[in-house]
């Protein structure tokens, strides 16, 4: 065991880059802020060791040690991948459009077990982006994971349409 918690294949295991699904929700004790949303991933942006470095939702580095990441984190294993697929006419069809040959796992979104959190982890980020975006209509009662999706998806379509805004247009006159 390493300081702050941490065994020496948490470490090895949670390098840079790795991601790690939220299990449990954080909210910050000071600000009542959700600093971690349940189901969602979390990239490693640094590991010191005893010492690893997360995201937050709020873009911000993030300490953390071994007995918060064991309560609030699991590591995401890329290999268990499962997709959402239609139903009816289009059976089968992944919502990311992913080809259906390619090794993982397809469910029928409307079967799915959404509402649990240990297999919306394993869920294909495309797949239940679109199944969170067009499950439900407006005004209807909907999950609190698939409110989540939504305002993450403006979130995020908000700073990309800041970020690559389009440049003046110019016009060009014949001489």
């Amino acid at each position: 065991m390493l300081t702050n918690g941490f065994t020496h294949e948490e470490i090895s295991a949670c390098g840079p880059g790795t991601t790690l699904v939220c299990t449990e929700s954080v909210v910050m004790y000071q600000t009542t802020k959700v600093a971690f949303t349940e189901g969602q991933k979390y990239t490693v942006r640094s590991v010191s060791a005893p010492l690893m470095v997360v995201l937050d939702n709020f873009k911000s580095d993030h300490m953390i040690d071994g007995p918060f990441f064991r309560k609030h984190f699991a590591a995401h294993k890329a290999r268990g991948v499962v997709h959402l697929s239609e139903t009816g006419l289009h059976a089968g069809r992944r919502f990311c459009r992913a080809a259906r040959d390619d090794g993982t796992r397809s469910v029928h979104a409307m079967y799915a077990p959404l509402q649990k959190p240990e297999f919306r982890a394993t869920v294909c980020e495309a797949c239940l982006t679109i199944w969170a975006l067009e499950a439900y209509d407006d005004g209807e009662t909907i999950p609190e994971y698939i409110a989540q999706l939504r305002q993450n998806h403006k979130a995020s379509s908000a700073c990309e349409a800041t970020i690559a805004a389009p440049a003046p247009h110019m016009v060009l006159e014949p001489r």
